[in-house]
């Protein structure tokens, strides 16, 4: 089956971006499970993505890290869960072109503009 994982420049955007998360979070790692320590976490989370974004890496990215995935018992187990979706660009591996042969004046009175 093909999924995004088929294509290297994908696995290549995904690598990097487990990197770069890596990095910042291990920043964080045995500071406390608090809202405002989760939600400076995803602050820099999603400056992270967005870079990504800019860079044409991804299309769209979320990054999740509040008391939906940071339940009680969780914290309690002295671990942080963040949870990033991500929309990773694709690439052109295959083009189209169609050309289509049309009667003598059918562009320039179709409005058609001529290069």
């Amino acid at each position: 089956p093909r999924s995004s994982l088929s294509y290297i420049h994908c696995r290549e955007v995904l690598i990097n971006l487990e990197n770069e998360m890596y990095e910042m979070l291990l920043t964080y790692q045995w500071k406390f499970n608090t809202a405002a320590v989760r939600a400076e976490i995803k602050g820099k989370a999603d400056a992270i993505m967005d870079k990504y974004v800019r860079d044409n890496g991804l299309y769209a990215y979320q990054n999740v890290m509040d008391e939906s995935n940071n339940t009680s018992e969780i914290i309690d187990a002295q671990i942080g869960v963040i949870d990033s979706y991500v929309e990773i660009v694709k690439g052109l591996s295959i083009i189209v072109n169609n050309i289509s042969i049309l009667r003598t004046g059918t562009i320039s009175s179709s409005g058609f503009s001529a290069q």
